[in-house]
């Protein structure tokens, strides 16, 4: 059940969950950019199905993440970027 997966829904609450942190001082507009590019991405990924989702949505994001890296999507860099602003923007409350 439950309601289909909104990608414009979804990019939208993104965003202003990473603006907010850039206002707070969380991180820089460029590594909320970043987020936003990779968060992006990894949507598409799981959208398609393309990875067995179990093990909950913190080892299922590493695998997505490993495997954007993997097939040169993005860095390594970035994947670590990401998972850094990510968890910045849990421990701030902002993302649920």
């Amino acid at each position: 059940g439950g309601a289909a997966f909104d990608s414009a829904e979804e990019a939208a609450k993104h965003a202003a969950m990473a603006a907010e942190g850039v206002q707070q001082g969380l991180f820089s507009q460029a590594e909320a950019d970043t987020f936003l590019a990779v968060h992006e991405e990894l949507d598409r990924l799981m959208a398609e199905g393309v990875v067995e989702q179990s093990g909950g949505m913190e080892n299922m994001q590493r695998i997505v993440l490993d495997q954007l890296v993997e097939d040169g999507q993005i860095t390594s860099d970035e994947s670590t970027l990401f998972s850094v602003v990510h968890d910045r923007l849990l421990d701030a409350g902002l993302m649920e």
